[in-house]
C-alpha cells in the first residue's frame, strides 16, 4: 500500500481594545488559513467549500509512496472545516520516499536491527516541527498514516504524550503499529494494566485486517499497550476480512468517522475575541 500527507498557517488581525476589560488587548479569533511555507514535496488542501480551516488532517504515505494520492483522499473525505496537509517522507525509496530507513534503498531488503529504530528516533523531531510550523495548535492538529507513515502518526502521538506536551487532536494509523527500539519508551506497566491510567494524549485508533499476516493481532495488541502507557487513549478495530492495505470499505471508514466526529472541532465564532493579559472571550 500507498500514501501522501499536506500543511497549513494561522492568521490573526487586531482588534480595538475594549471599553469592557480594564488589562490586556484583543484579538480577533481567526481560523488558520493556509502555510506560507510547505515543507519539501508537501501538499496543501483547503478544507471543503471554502470553509474556514478549524482542523488540519496531516496524512502521511506508506514506505515508497509519495503525498498526492493522500491529497486526494483528504479531499474525498471532505472533513468540515478541515483542511489537508500530505507530508514527503525524509528518506528516498523505491522512486517514491519513506519516513525511516526499515529497508535498504538499494536491494529492498530490511535493514539490520536498530537501524530503522534509529532512523525513526531521528526522523521524529523533524516531522513534528513540519507539523508544528504549519500554524494550527495542536489540539486541531489530526494524524492519519497508512504503513510506515502511520507508525511515524503513532511515534509522533506517543511522544508528546510521554514529553507531558499538547496532545494532537487525534491519530489514525491503518495497518500499522509501534517500531521496537524507537521511542518513546514503552512504560513499566502490563499490558492489562494500561487501559485504566489516565488518559493525556491524542484519542488514537489503529486499524488492521482481520487476516493480515504481516501487521498481526500480537503487534496491534503491543502498539496501543505503548500509548495507553504514556497516556493516549488508544483502542484497536479489526477489519473484517481485510487482509491489509490501506483504508479500505465503508467498516473501516466509519471507525476513522467515529473518532473525528469526536475530536473535530468546529470553526471560532465570527466576531469572538481573546483577550490577550486579560481574562476570558466577549463578543465585539
Amino acid at each position: 500500500g500507498r500514501g501522501r500527507a499536506l500543511p497549513a498557517e494561522r492568521s490573526g488581525q487586531r482588534a480595538p481594545a475594549s471599553p469592557h476589560r480594564g488589562a490586556g488587548r484583543l484579538r480577533t479569533v481567526m481560523p488558520p488559513t493556509a502555510p506560507s511555507i510547505l515543507p519539501p514535496g508537501a501538499l496543501f488542501v483547503p478544507p471543503p467549500g471554502g470553509a474556514p480551516a478549524a482542523n488540519l488532517l496531516v496524512a502521511l504515505h506508506g514506505a515508497g509512496d509519495a503525498p498526492p494520492p493522500y491529497a486526494r483522499l483528504a479531499t474525498q473525505l471532505a472533513l468540515p472545516a478541515t483542511a489537508g496537509l500530505a507530508l514527503a517522507g525524509l528518506e528516498g525509496l523505491a522512486g517514491g520516499r519513506a519516513w525511516f530507513r526499515a529497508l535498504d534503498p538499494e536491494s529492498f531488503e530490511p535493514t539490520p536491527p536498530g537501524v530503522a529504530a534509529a532512523s525513526l528516533d531521528a526522523a521524529l523531531p523533524i516531522v513534528a516541527a513540519w507539523i508544528d510550523g504549519a500554524g494550527w495548535e495542536r489540539g486541531r492538529v489530526h494524524l492519519f498514516g497508512f504503513g510506515d507513515g502511520g507508525t511515524m502518526c503513532l511515534h509522533l502521538a506517543a511522544a508528546a504524550a510521554a514529553a507531558g506536551a499538547a496532545p494532537y487532536g487525534s491519530c489514525v494509523s491503518v495497518s500499522a503499529g509501534m517500531l521496537e527500539g524507537a521511542g518513546p519508551a514503552p512504560a513499566a506497566h502490563p499490558a492489562e494494566e494500561t487501559a485504566a491510567l489516565p488518559t493525556r494524549g491524542a484519542p488514537t485508533l489503529v486499524t488492521r485486517g482481520a487476516a493480515d499476516p504481516d501487521f498481526t493481532a500480537d503487534a496491534a495488541a503491543s502498539a496501543v499497550a505503548r500509548l495507553r502507557g504514556v497516556g493516549c487513549g488508544a483502542t484497536c478495530f479489526e477489519v473484517p476480512g481485510k487482509a491489509g492495505g490501506m483504508l479500505d470499505g465503508p467498516v473501516e471508514v466509519r471507525q476513522c468517522m467515529l473518532l473525528w466526529a469526536r475530536t473535530l472541532k468546529a470553526a471560532p465564532p465570527a466576531g469572538t475575541v481573546e483577550v490577550e493579559g486579560g481574562v476570558g472571550t466577549e463578543e465585539l
